[in-house]
């Protein structure tokens, strides 16, 4: 029993961990495509050599 409680709790970690991984890069692409957007972020230059 303990070792069905164990799988269960591991395989619901799992799938939260997925789905804040997926949120937290959703939202970060979403605040680096306003900011572009809004001009208050520069794109980056090719490195000069």
């Amino acid at each position: 029993m303990t070792e069905i409680a164990i799988k269960v709790l591991c395989a619901g970690m799992s799938v939260a961990m997925s789905s804040l991984t997926e949120f937290a890069i959703g939202s970060a692409e979403r605040d680096m495509q306003n900011m572009l957007s809004n001009g208050r972020m520069p794109l980056p230059s090719a490195p000069e050599f």
